[in-house]
């Protein structure tokens, strides 16, 4: 992120150390995109007169957000969302099929598949986001309603095959 630098002043000459994440050290009113907290002071002159002055720009990293691993789900089976912050709160977008939207690890039953965001905000009010995709699969089989092992001569027996190859 870069923020200009607003200073007021009658000067005709300027100059800002460190220069170091600045647009241009040489202007009144430069670009700063430093990566850590910087303490900047300018000089201005006018007429062979100079004056000094400081400011501090503060830099906040911004929280470490995980969503989890994208995770699948048969339908209408819950499924435990795997997120981790270091920073609160926490919300989950979209809310459909979540038990809470505002913890790490929220029960999970869409009715389809979603793409979650976990998103996180720390004490200055910076967020971050991070998602994961809950792939809902339908049932294939529903053996209750197949298998009826009750002596009728009719789904009676459920064999169960793997194509392993061999």
């Amino acid at each position: 992120r870069s923020l200009t630098i607003n200073t007021v002043s009658n000067g005709t000459g300027f100059s800002w150390t460190p220069a170091t994440g600045l647009s241009n050290p040489n202007i009144a009113n430069p670009v700063a995109s430093p990566l850590a907290t910087t303490q900047y002071i300018v000089t201005a002159t006018l007429n062979g007169c100079s004056a000094k002055d400081t400011i501090t720009i503060n830099v906040v990293a911004l929280p470490v957000v995980d969503a989890g691993p994208d995770l699948t789900s048969i339908f209408g089976s819950a499924v435990t969302l795997q997120g981790s912050a270091n920073a609160s709160p926490v919300v989950w977008t979209p809310g459909q099929g979540l038990n809470n939207t505002t913890i790490l690890n929220p029960v999970a039953t869409p009715a389809i598949t979603t793409r979650y965001y976990l998103t996180a905000t720390n004490s200055s009010g910076c967020t971050n986001v991070d998602s994961m995709l809950l792939t809902v699969i339908p049932y294939c089989v529903k053996p209750a309603n197949a298998f009826t092992p009750n002596g009728d001569g009719i789904n009676d027996l459920w064999i169960v095959t793997s194509d392993s190859g061999s």
